[in-house]
């Protein structure tokens, strides 16, 4: 017998009408509104926090399950979330290593160094996905770190990172406090996350206008 035609995925209901619309045509908005694209991770809840070594050798970071997902800036970064009761776990790959640091051995550890003269990657939580405000992380390679709500770098919360370079290029394992981003994570969640691979030189940039290419949207199941 032939089989039934797949159905197509439908648009989540939760959407505005005017969002629905957009999800279903071919904007740079298109693949972070529909159900399924490759600007799409699936967040899996796990038993047991990985060893943040920056070298994603977990098997939850390399099951398919946990479904990775990419931006589309110039410099693409791949990012797959998995959670647990406390956390949120970041695994980042990136193709752009953290080869230029300025850095000296008295900033590891110290909240909100400048990291404008190192390569970096900045993560933004978008959590409400209001496309205007974000909490945001930056790390280079040698372990400085910034964060910063939009901006006001006087917001401090608990997160740790470990990086790996590769001939490949940089990964890293971030577990960031889910209180620190005021949220008591559930099934069903659902967060835009911007990411971005920064060159070293380049200055920290706040956007008035989202820029859907850096973003991924995560599912939290």
């Amino acid at each position: 017998t032939d089989q039934e035609p797949t159905p197509e995925p439908r648009i989540d209901d939760d959407l505005s009408a005017d969002v629905r619309r957009i999800a279903a045509r071919q904007t740079q908005w298109s693949s972070l509104l529909q159900p399924f694209s490759a600007q799409i991770a699936v967040a899996v809840r796990v038993d047991s926090p990985p060893r943040l070594d920056g070298r994603l050798d977990e098997s939850f970071w390399n099951t398919t399950y946990a479904k990775p997902a990419e931006t589309r800036d110039r410099r693409p970064v791949q990012l797959q979330f998995c959670w647990d009761d406390q956390f949120v776990y970041i695994a980042v790959r990136s193709p752009v290593g953290f080869l230029q640091s300025d850095g000296t051995s008295e900033d590891v550890g110290r909240r909100d160094a400048d990291l404008t003269q190192s390569d970096r990657i900045a993560v933004g939580f978008d959590i409400d996905r209001d496309l205007l405000s974000a909490m945001k992380i930056g790390f280079t390679r040698d372990g400085r770190t910034h964060d910063d709500l939009d901006g006001f770098d006087n917001w401090n919360p608990t997160w740790y990172v470990a990086t790996h370079q590769s001939d490949d290029g940089a990964t890293a394992e971030i577990a960031i406090e889910q209180n620190s981003l005021a949220v008591t994570l559930q099934e069903g969640d659902n967060w835009f996350v911007e990411a971005q691979a920064i060159a070293s030189g380049e200055p920290r940039r706040y956007r008035m206008m989202p820029d859907p290419l850096t973003r991924v949207r995560v599912d939290f199941r």
